[in-house]
């Protein structure tokens, strides 16, 4: 039987191990290393000049960041990943 990842205890035991380090840190610490994820990525945003794509920052997602790209700097920035990686 072939599982698919939505369904399968693969993905449960996944979800697990994920809630078991939420809950071994604490979720106080956890929620506070998303902010500072969240901040670092928006701030990689801002330095390489790409707008976000809401311009009040409340109208942000808590875990979504959304940009603007303008023809041609998705490659240019997807070049960067990879060679940085």
């Amino acid at each position: 039987m072939r599982e698919t990842l939505g369904g399968s205890r693969i993905y449960s035991s996944i979800k697990v191990k994920r809630l078991d380090r939420i809950l071994a840190v604490g979720l106080n610490l956890a929620s506070a290393r998303r902010q500072r994820w969240r901040a670092a990525v928006r701030a990689a945003i801002n330095a390489w000049g790409l707008p976000i794509q809401y311009l009040n920052p409340r109208s942000y997602s808590p875990v979504l960041t959304r940009l603007l790209m303008r023809h041609g700097v998705a490659h240019r920035v997807v070049s960067a990943l990879r060679q940085a990686a």
